[in-house]
């Protein structure tokens, strides 16, 4: 699909990949009205920006994957945002992970929760860092949870610049 927004039948669909591609990329995620598949997010050289507007509940066993730091030599200045009352549900061993080359950001108030599936979220925990002004993992009155037996791994590094530089804020 090179035209967006997508409107795509979901009937029959068990997983879903989008390749941001070169250049600097916005993948906004909205409104799904069925249980998700396996959805997969990849970024490109540039800076990537994921952001999810919507709830989402996984199908049970599914799994989110967004990582935008295995997609060039030297990744962009990535960053991923789940906005304000934005759920994001898996059931079973459905696991997410979330990794990005500056900020993962959960905004007031928003949730990550699996039930026996793993948790992974890191932000700018890669080497080289990225340089500037920012926490490498924001959780504004969020919550992050496994019900069940679901190990959860948060890492950030804040930036360098002089202020308000956290790993996990």
């Amino acid at each position: 699909i090179t035209n967006m927004p997508a409107l795509v039948p979901m009937a029959g669909i068990d997983s879903i990949t989008i390749n941001a591609g070169s250049g600097n990329n916005n993948v906004d995620i909205g409104l799904f009205t069925i249980s998700m598949p396996t959805l997969r997010i990849n970024g490109g050289n540039g800076n990537d920006n994921i952001t999810f507007y919507n709830d989402l509940t996984f199908a049970t066993n599914k799994l989110l994957e967004v990582n935008l730091v295995d997609d060039a030599m030297v990744p962009g200045v990535d960053h991923i945002n789940i906005n304000a009352n934005v759920d994001l549900l898996f059931a079973g061993t459905g696991k997410a992970t979330l990794i990005t080359s500056e900020q993962v950001n959960f905004t007031n108030p928003s949730s990550l929760q699996t039930v026996n599936g793993a948790i992974r979220v890191e932000g700018n925990a890669q080497m080289p860092t990225t340089a500037g002004n920012f926490s490498g993992v924001k959780l504004d009155n969020a919550t992050i949870q496994s019900t069940g037996s679901g190990n959860i791994t948060i890492k950030g590094t804040g930036g360098n610049s002089t202020s308000v530089n956290v790993g996990v804020d």
